[in-house]
């Protein structure tokens, strides 16, 4: 019986041999390419060790085959016999996740090159292709091409043989609109580095950090994908490029529920704010999963069940996204604007889920339609995202515009309302206090023509003086009361005429020089009169210590600077140099109006200059 069996799996092992044809390459006989899966033999193994199986089947028998749920890797066996002088390649036209190339001699294999998107990139014969393996030239003899699984799939692609490397041009184009659209985020995500940075946009603090970790994760993403960057490291060999970009897409597919959570203010106590937590979870566990390399049958067929209909999980959690915005968020137009984004979003992951929802299919590399609706989708995201930050920025500058303009008219009426009432008082008191002043002083020099008594007409002669101050004091208070007069050139008029009258009681001539000076420029009441009493403070020190013969006052201007000089030719204050009180009152009065005063050192008399921001 033990015979019985020998012979027949020795048969058996023949008659497959058999089928495996010698695949002679000799010019090509004038063909581009010649499909060589046809004239191979293939077997499947369950270890993604180089231990060549048992069995092959035939290629038309093989496809035919369920692959069995431990399956890790396809044997492809073929013998070639190759006149061929030039250099040949081994391709598919299908995405390979890894292919690797053997030569057989003896028992050994010796590994000729290595492709696929899933391969070690960085041992790639062919640079920048993931489906093209070069041949030695003038071989002949037995050949093994071992295609890996990726997360648990296994495919079974067609292989070729051609003098042409095969250009997939939709690889190109999906490459070269990655390469602007990954340029573009970049620059997104240094600009929101500078904006966090400089605390531009305060109010969108959260908002701007995911945002940016969306555009940095998208741009990586896409880059690697198509093999622009390598995102591998000799360091860690156990990471192959696409383990690496699959889990930066599932940490960029969690940050995105979290940006439109955080983007239109998601309770997380809603359903949606459920959803969004359960995409945390589930993204969570197919980063463990996609790390992880199961040899159970039940832990495998688990991790192709949950890897296959990860796309219907984040269409399902994206279409309760929709909704939410769309129930309780569209009436406000930054959310209107943002809503682009999201929904742009849902029906790439649609579209992506659409093929598993109807047919339950397999997980397969992203199509390359797919992965261009998905980059235009994140684009219009971006562009949707970033108009509705502006928008809501520039609305709220503009109402901070019209709060303040409110507020600035709130102050202007305030200050009306307090120059009518100045006035009011002014003119109450011109009418009142003047006239009783004035009654007084007519009373009073009635009363000093009747009196011969020297003694008492002297004391009258006091009081007469004493109302006369009263009254110019008076036509101070009232001068300043005035807002009419909060300009320079009434203060500088007002000074001009009181240093005219001032002096020209005594023997001091008072000379005036008015420099280039804007009569239209505004002064607050209280500044015209610190300024003014303390220029009546200097005049009267000069009339009083100086011994002068002439005073000469300077009026000039710089920029928003009032600039008052008063010179004499007398012999110098002392009370100056030993701070006496009227120096302390000037410096005084002039700090609390934005001022100050120096004196300048001159060969005789003395010097003063008071400058006042206005």
């Amino acid at each position: 019986m033990k015979n019985f069996y020998f012979v027949f799996f020795f048969i058996l092992s023949v008659v497959l041999q058999a089928q495996q044809q010698e695949i002679v390459l000799d010019r090509l006989h004038d063909e581009n390419e010649i499909n060589i899966s046809q004239k191979s033999v293939f077997a499947y193994s369950g270890s993604e060790e180089n231990i060549i199986p048992g069995n092959f089947t035939a290629y038309s028998d093989f496809e035919k085959i369920t692959p069995p749920v431990q399956a890790k890797v396809i044997w492809q066996k073929l013998r070639l016999k190759s006149h061929y002088q030039d250099t040949l390649y081994l391709f598919t036209r299908q995405r390979t996740a890894k292919m690797e190339l053997f030569q057989l001699k003896g028992n050994r294999l010796v590994s000729i090159g290595h492709t696929g998107y899933a391969n070690r990139l960085l041992n790639a014969s062919v640079k920048n292709h993931f489906n093209v393996i070069m041949l030695p030239t003038n071989e002949e003899g037995e050949y093994l091409l071992k295609f890996s699984s990726e997360r648990y799939v296994l495919n079974l692609p067609e292989t070729y043989i051609s003098p042409y490397i095969y250009q997939i041009q939709e690889v190109e184009k999906i490459s070269m609109i990655s390469l602007i659209v990954s340029g573009f985020q970049f620059c997104l995500f240094f600009i929101c580095i500078i904006f966090i940075t400089m605390k531009w946009f305060r109010d969108y603090p959260k908002l701007l950090v995911f945002f940016t970790l969306i555009n940095i994760t998208d741009a990586v993403y896409f880059l690697s994908r198509y093999n622009i960057i390598i995102l591998e490291s000799p360091v860690f060999t156990f990471y192959t490029n696409s383990q690496i970009w699959n889990i930066i897409g599932d940490v960029n597919v969690m940050l995105y529920y979290v940006f439109f959570a955080a983007f239109f203010n998601i309770p997380w106590k809603s359903v949606a704010g459920w959803f969004v937590r359960f995409g945390l979870i589930f993204w969570t566990i197919q980063i463990f999963i996609e790390l992880s390399s199961f040899t159970s049958p039940a832990w495998i067929s688990f991790a192709k069940f949950y890897l296959n209909n990860a796309s219907v999980a984040d269409c399902m959690i994206m279409l309760v996204i929709v909704l939410y915005i769309i129930r309780f968020r569209m009436e406000e137009k930054f959310y209107r604007i943002g809503f682009i984004g999201a929904f742009a979003l849902f029906l790439s992951t649609l579209e992506i889920a659409l093929p598993h929802i109807l047919n339950f299919s397999d997980w397969t590399n992203l199509p390359f339609f797919s992965f261009g609706m998905l980059l235009m989708a994140c684009v219009v995201n971006i562009f949707s995202v970033v108009t509705a930050i502006i928008y809501d920025y520039l609305e709220k500058e503009k109402e901070s515009r019209k709060m303040k303009l409110k507020l600035v008219k709130q102050e202007i009426d305030k200050l009306n309302l307090l120059n009518r009432e100045r006035e009011r008082i002014s003119h109450d008191m011109h009418d009142d206090l003047g006239a009783g002043i004035s009654a007084m002083k007519l009373q009073t020099e009635f009363i000093r023509r009747k009196i011969n008594d020297e003694n008492v007409r002297n004391d009258i002669d006091e009081l007469l003086k004493t109302t006369e101050d009263l009254n110019l004091s008076m036509r101070e208070m009232l001068w300043n009361l005035n807002s009419g007069n909060d300009n320079l050139g009434d203060l500088i008029k007002y000074i001009d005429r009181y240093g005219e009258q001032f002096f020209g009681k005594t023997n001091i001539i008072y000379h005036k020089e008015i420099g280039d000076v804007r009569y239209d420029n505004s002064i607050s009441a209280d500044k015209r009169r610190n300024l003014f009493l303390c220029i009546k403070e200097a005049f009267n020190n000069c009339y009083k210590h100086s011994g002068a013969s002439n005073v000469f006052v300077g009026f000039h201007q710089n920029m928003k600077e009032i600039i008052i000089t008063i010179k004499d030719d007398g012999t110098g204050i002392p009370e100056y140099s030993s701070e006496g009180n009227g120096m302390k009152n000037m410096k005084t009065r002039m700090e609390a109006s934005e001022g100050f005063f120096v004196i300048h050192p001159v060969p005789e008399g003395f010097s003063l200059e008071f400058r006042m921001t206005l």
